[in-house]
């Protein structure tokens, strides 16, 4: 599957950075530029995209929003305190689950956001695990099991993942 930039950075911001806030033109326009100018591609179909330096920095040449990127299964991913961000193409349902519930998945405090795109779609998800400290199975909230200034830090292992249904 193809898309343009332009859509898929259109859905990108209004599923993380926009996500259950009420929004201007002027924000949604100067978020999808925050984008361009930072995201990397990564993936076999999408190499004329890639970023030269291979640095997870600003990129050389920001994108336009008419650049085609293609794969059925994508993430995206962002580490907000260093801005690191990208757009990563995968083989399968299979491997996005893995990336998504590994260590430096979106259970790593690093990570704000991880997105699954699947055929064009956000597709959302749950992700359960249990912690080693107390064996008991808990369902992840972003920004409270990670977070590090907890009186009593979880050790999240068992990472699963549960697929929320079509809106």
């Amino acid at each position: 599957m193809n898309f343009k930039s332009s859509d898929l950075t259109n859905l990108i911001v209004i599923n993380t950075f926009l996500k259950d806030k009420k929004y201007t033109n002027k924000e949604l326009s100067e978020d999808i530029t925050y984008i361009y100018d930072r995201v990397h591609i990564i993936g076999v179909h999408n190499e004329q995209l890639k970023n030269p330096d291979e640095r997870f920095e600003q990129r050389e040449v920001p994108l336009n929003g008419n650049e085609i990127i293609s794969g059925e299964f994508l993430i995206f991913k962002y580490i907000a305190h260093t801005e690191e961000m990208y757009i990563k193409e995968f083989n399968s349902m299979n491997e996005i689950e893995n990336e998504i519930i590994a260590p430096g998945g979106i259970t790593n405090p690093f990570i704000e956001y991880q997105l699954a795109i699947i055929k064009g779609k956000v597709k959302e998800y749950s992700i359960y695990f249990t912690d080693q400290t107390d064996s008991k199975e808990y369902k992840f909230v972003k920004g409270y099991h990670d977070d590090f200034d907890l009186k009593k830090p979880f050790n999240i292992t068992n990472r699963r993942i549960e697929w929320m249904s079509e809106r």
